[in-house]
């Protein structure tokens, strides 16, 4: 299967993925990214060295933002501090329509797997399995 930088969606009506590879992988069109694949993708300070050489990798331009306007920033945001305990204040009336957001602030006991578990065996130990003898 060739490493392209985008991979086509399987539903229709759906764009295409993008393709991160990792440090030992090339991707067939070479180092360079075509002219009209090169996206500004924004991060917040703080950001996993891990995540930015993914995105390095891509041939993306990382653009750093240090508040939370996002609404004049170019390109999709990867926002690791918005979903963060400690995050920065977003006011979300300001994000633009097609900003998508997979987690909000304050919701770790429920994206958090591990802080999910911890609450479940609490309701499990508190109310009985006989109510909790589901997987979340």
């Amino acid at each position: 299967m060739p490493l392209t930088r985008l991979r086509e969606s399987i539903f229709p009506n759906v764009p295409p993925y993008l393709t991160f590879i990792s440090p030992n992988d090339k991707y067939d069109d070479g180092e360079e990214p075509p002219e009209e694949l090169v996206i500004h993708f924004t991060v917040a300070y703080g950001t996993s060295k891990t995540v930015l050489e993914c995105i390095h990798r891509f041939g993306a331009r990382i653009v750093e933002w240090t508040s939370a306007d996002f609404g004049n920033l170019p390109g999709p945001a990867w926002d690791m501090l918005v979903v963060c305990e400690k995050s920065h204040p977003v006011d979300f009336e300001q994000l633009p329509p097609e900003m998508k957001i997979n987690k909000f602030p304050s919701t770790s006991a429920l994206s958090r797997k591990d802080k999910m578990w911890c609450n479940y065996k609490r309701l499990q130990k508190r109310n009985g399995k006989k109510f909790f003898a589901f997987l979340p």
